[in-house]
């Protein structure tokens, strides 16, 4: 993927000898890091929990663990 393309990235070349470039994060781009960064905190709180519910996933033999109940 290119990050450029995307508006997350902005790119500045210097035309120097040797070349510079420098990239920054564009207000698009640090709006996305602090989403990613959600996802992260998300995964850190939740980690036991979400290990503990692949164990009883994978101890079921793939069933699913809610099941659809028939209100008839």
């Amino acid at each position: 993927m290119n990050w450029s393309a995307t508006v997350s990235v902005s790119r500045t070349i210097f035309p120097t000898i040797p070349p510079r470039v420098d990239y920054e994060l564009t207000a698009l781009g640090r709006e996305l890091l602090e989403l990613a960064d959600g996802w992260r905190q998300f995964a850190a709180r939740n980690r036991v929990a979400v290990e503990a519910a692949r164990l009883r996933f994978d101890s079921a033999a793939g069933d699913p663990a809610i099941r659809l109940i028939s209100s008839s």
